[in-house]
């Protein structure tokens, strides 16, 4: 009976110390990376975030690379040198992101993702 204790209260303190190693793969670090596609617009503009802190913006044709850095309130890109500071919300499943520009102009901009990686 007394081995039957210790082996349960050795296999609980396992089983804890397994979960409490365990992290939410559901951070904005994680949900972000992909390929989102511009909400409400006719022309091709894609936002693709990689793993590496790397994204490129692709509007029509045209790339630009840069790195991004994502917290828990902000998304800042730098690119040519400048950085631009969004707010952000991710909604439907994280299906979709909404970015606020926290420059002098108040833009919102919606994406939708088109690939996950």
């Amino acid at each position: 009976m007394k081995k039957q204790l210790i082996i349960g209260v050795i296999l609980t303190i396992l089983v804890c110390v397994g979960l409490s190693g365990c992290e939410s793969t559901n951070t904005p670090e994680t949900n972000i990376i992909g390929k989102w596609q511009k909400a409400n617009t006719t022309r091709v503009e894609t936002l693709d975030f990689l793993e590496n802190g790397n994204f490129s913006l692709t509007i029509v044709q045209n790339v630009t690379w840069g790195m991004y850095m994502i917290t828990e309130k902000t998304l800042v890109l730098n690119f040519y040198g400048r950085n631009a500071s969004y707010s952000y919300s991710f909604s439907n499943d994280n299906q979709r992101i909404t970015l606020v520009s926290l420059g002098n102009k108040n833009i919102t901009v919606n994406f939708i993702r088109s690939e996950r990686v």
